[in-house]
């Protein structure tokens, strides 16, 4: 699906981003009312709404369906394999999801049938880990506030929207990624709630340093120390 299209395209304006270290900021104020505003449009948008819901309804749709086989899967492999169980006898699991750029969407669906399967006792989630692309998935995941990949799917789509409406978007990230996706992951963070699920289950993966040495990033001391180590996650540009 191409999410741009859900937008009525109109003549973009051009923001100029900034260099992140020490006191030099982009121009947080400035994305955060493009924030608001294209968070606006996906929300009132009737063709992203719809992609959003048949989303969600097919994730649950297909849970439902195979509901006994999987049932029965993993009561095979809990009995087999030794797969881990609480007290409560439900399979608990860790997710990792690798980086992937943007086609990381594809972990809202993951997510989504996971979410599934807890609400039905089925299996306990615990830790989400992820890389670049799915790094900004764990914290969209983790973040919503009814364990669902609704807040994942927003967010991808208010980036597809910047995208589609920002000249040259892709050759201008090559040097500096957008600013947009911290201003993301610092919305998604303000609730307190939100903070503490990402702070105490997200793990970041990071590769940096002249030998790109791979670090593992958690259980951050305040919302802007976890949205740097997300932010640098995916950050692959020629100045990052």
């Amino acid at each position: 699906c191409n999410f741009a299209s859900c937008a009525s395209l109109t003549p973009s304006r051009i923001y100029t981003s900034c260099c992140l270290r020490g006191s030099c900021r982009p121009f947080m104020s400035e994305y955060s009312e493009l924030l608001d505003s294209l968070l606006k449009e996906v929300r009132e948008d009737e063709s992203c709404k719809k992609v959003i819901d048949d989303l969600l309804s097919y994730a649950l749709y297909s849970v439902t369906k195979n509901e006994n086989d999987i049932k029965d899967t993993i009561r095979n492999r809990v009995s087999v394999r030794k797969w881990p169980v609480n007290a409560e006898g439900e399979l608990e699991i860790d997710v990792l999801w690798p980086g992937a750029g943007y086609n990381s969407v594809a972990c809202g669906g993951s997510f989504e049938v996971l979410a599934a399967l807890e609400k039905m006792g089925v299996l306990k989630m615990r830790d989400v880990m992820g890389a670049s692309g799915g790094a900004a998935s764990a914290i969209l995941a983790l973040a919503d506030e009814n364990c669902s990949s609704r807040t994942l799917l927003e967010y991808y789509m208010v980036y597809a929207m910047w995208a589609d409406r920002t000249p040259r978007s892709n050759m201008r990230q090559l040097w500096k990624a957008t600013p947009l996706w911290a201003e993301i992951y610092r919305r998604v963070i303000k609730n307190d709630d939100a903070f503490q699920r990402v702070r105490e289950r997200g793990y970041v993966a990071v590769a940096g340093g002249k030998t790109f040495q791979n670090w593992i990033l958690h259980h951050f001391v305040d919302r802007e120390q976890c949205v740097q180590a997300y932010e640098a996650s995916g950050e692959a540009s020629l100045s990052g």
